[in-house]
């Protein structure tokens, strides 16, 4: 469900539907020379224009969708409210984690556990990319707090 936080708005779905888009700018990509040899003189103008604003692009908007994924799959302000009610005593902070960290640590390990039920459709190079990006938005997340 693409709309449903318990299935992190189908990451894992939109992860393989960018990399299928990715792979058919490359397809297309190599059939370019033979399709402006072939094409007419008048319209490899056009072709040059398909190519320029539709297939060149992918990269950005491959880029941009994984860099989206982690403001999608960590939701930060309920981590940053828990920051917020910290009483930084320094007796305190010595014998208990705090309440922040907990809910970081359950929302990744949901996270986790959500991208291992994706193992199966997800390409294995993504689950890196998408850890560490998410861990990166929920550290500055917490510095910028």
């Amino acid at each position: 469900d693409l709309l449903s936080a318990a299935s992190f708005y189908g990451v894992g779905e939109r992860c393989v539907a960018v990399e299928s888009l990715s792979f058919l700018a490359h397809v297309v990509r190599a059939i370019r020379p033979s399709l402006v040899a072939l094409a007419p003189p008048k319209t490899r103008p056009e072709i040059e224009f398909f190519y320029a604003q539709t297939v060149d692009v992918v990269p950005l908007l491959r880029e941009a969708m994984y860099r989206r994924f982690p403001l999608v799959t960590l939701s930060l302000p309920p981590i940053i409210a828990a920051i917020q009610l910290v009483k930084w005593d320094a007796k305190e902070l010595a014998l208990r984690q705090s309440a922040y960290v907990d809910q970081a640590m359950a929302r990744f390990a949901e996270f986790e556990a959500a991208l291992d039920q994706m193992e199966s459709f997800l390409p294995p190079q993504l689950r890196p990319l998408l850890v560490r990006a998410t861990l990166l938005h929920l550290f500055e997340g917490i510095v910028e707090g």
